[in-house]
């Protein structure tokens, strides 16, 4: 009779150590349960924070001994991949803020800034269309300027020169509104102070006067004056 070889399947050495690391990974999902029912009871508070401040037990009753370390990291990586924001306090203490979520409850899910939100649109749709409108409106109205600008002789009559026409044509026009204030009216400009020339008798009085002093021969002829 031969003898059979013996043989040891290397994963029949953690059939022990699998049945430890269910129980501790029960007592994790334990506590993690624990973590989201007080996240939840805070969310629901009026005037509630933002954030939760946990410390890890170092063990829990009917549950297997807990490696304080490697349930810190297992609870850690959990609340993360959930969206969390999470520090480590050494040894056992977490901080757990979600209040980076809260803009995106007010643009996505808050019922008030939807209803906004909502009336911003339909404002914007209404000012888009009355754009449109006015739009639509308006360029007939440009394309029919164009042909008018283009037509022969615009401004004169197809058949023919009119007769001249008694108002003042439009250069005079131009000329009147364009006219400096200080010259409102019509006409040469008044002459200047400089080019007035004083007649020849006026120059000569004022350099040979011939005014004379009448003197009183007497003192009643004096107060006879």
């Amino acid at each position: 009779m031969e003898q059979q070889t013996p043989i040891l399947n290397p994963a029949e050495l953690y059939d022990k150590r699998r049945t430890k690391d269910v129980g501790r990974l029960k007592a994790y999902n334990k506590i993690l349960e624990q973590i989201y029912n007080r996240i939840r009871t805070i969310s629901k508070l009026p005037n509630s924070q933002f954030f939760l401040l946990y410390t890890v037990p170092p063990f829990i009753l009917g549950l297997p001994k807990l490696d304080l370390e490697d349930c810190v990291v297992y609870l850690i990586y959990q609340l993360r991949h959930a969206g969390y924001e999470i520090r480590y306090s050494p040894p056992n203490m977490i901080y757990i803020s979600w209040l980076h979520h809260e803009k995106s409850y007010l643009v996505e899910q808050s019922p008030i800034m939807q209803a906004m939100m909502e009336s911003a649109e339909r404002t914007q749709a209404e000012l888009e269309r009355k754009e449109k409108e006015a739009s639509r409106l308006m360029g007939p109205r440009k394309s029919q300027r164009k042909v008018i600008k283009q037509a022969p002789g615009f401004g004169q009559s197809i058949s023919g020169p009119t007769p001249k026409s008694t108002y003042p044509s439009s250069s005079a026009i131009n000329t009147i509104l364009n006219r400096p204030l200080s010259n409102p009216t019509a006409g040469p400009p008044p002459p200047s102070a400089s080019d007035y020339v004083p007649p020849a008798t006026f120059l000569q009085n004022m350099s040979n006067p011939t005014n004379q002093v009448v003197y009183p021969k007497s003192v009643p002829e004096y107060f006879k004056r």
